[in-house]
């Protein structure tokens, strides 16, 4: 094999490997490490999911316990008449504020009063509130009809949201940690790809088809040309870099290459005898 097929052959992957192992890297360690401002409404939320602790001095409320004493029974004159319909979500249903679509947790442990001010927050957490306000988006502002979740209620309920954003900066770190070495790099590609998947659907497809207002039937209707578009644009091509690493594979210079290739023999060299002359 001529020299130049033979570095064709070994410094694209390497250079695709390391573009994606520090993006990944530094993508996940921000995560980790760095934190956003989050407002009374979300830091209420994260409290409620057991993300953040509760403020100090916030008296958490708990649900009734079987042997607690009954209620007592509601007032006939007080309760709406058969035909008027029950409001869905109880008396704080709807969106938290107008520039917001978060809601509170059902069974709430904490409200946003106590939160008087902005809770600095891991940036992990800000995945905790996509997949939380996915699958519980509240109600639209404008007509007040409630927004069809694109997330299993399962998945955002309980402890998911928080095991879900844990788990995907985990894998940022660790995926692209094994690309950038070359180690188990078909393994790690095909997790960061999962992830940017993930990624599409909670921030572009996800809310496009929830809105209504799409082309073609599940791309945002934003301008073609506008900055919107930017971050689409940046997690299609994370995602389509991760598979075509995941399906080419880690490339000659790698430890997958030195582990796991067998070494090859070299064949006899084949000595002419009297007959070959």
């Amino acid at each position: 094999m001529r020299k130049r097929d033979k570095l064709a052959l070994t410094l694209p992957p390497l250079l695709l490997r390391a573009a994606l192992g520090v993006t990944f890297l530094w993508a996940g360690l921000g995560k980790v490490v760095e934190t956003f401002p989050a407002s009374p409404q979300k830091a209420a939320i994260l409290a409620n999911l057991n993300a953040i602790p509760g403020p100090a001095g916030a008296v958490q409320q708990t649900p009734p316990t079987p042997d607690a004493e009954p209620l007592p029974e509601p007032d006939p004159a007080s309760e709406p008449a058969v035909d008027e319909p029950a409001p869905q979500g109880g008396a704080d249903a709807g969106p938290a504020d107008s520039n917001s679509a978060f809601i509170l947790v059902q069974q709430n442990s904490f409200a946003a009063e106590d939160f008087p001010e902005t809770t600095d927050v891991k940036r992990v957490h800000f995945i905790t509130l996509i997949i939380y306000n996915a699958a519980h988006p509240g109600f639209d502002e404008e007509t007040g009809e409630p927004l069809k979740p694109f997330v299993p209620d399962a998945l955002g309920s309980g402890q998911w949201p928080v095991i879900l954003a844990w788990a995907a900066a985990a894998t940022e770190i660790l995926g692209g940690l094994l690309v950038l070495v070359g180690l188990l790099t078909r393994l790690g590609s095909l997790g960061l790809a999962f992830t940017m998947g993930t990624a599409i659907w909670l921030t572009i497809l996800g809310p496009a088809i929830q809105s209504g207002d799409t082309f073609l039937g599940f791309l945002p209707n934003q301008p073609f040309f506008s900055d919107y578009w930017q971050h689409a644009m940046w997690l299609l091509l994370l995602l389509a870099s991760s598979l075509a690493v995941m399906l080419s594979g880690s490339g000659a210079l790698s430890i997958d290459r030195i582990v796991f290739s067998p070494q090859k023999s070299k064949p006899p060299r084949h000595e002419p005898d009297d007959d070959d002359e």
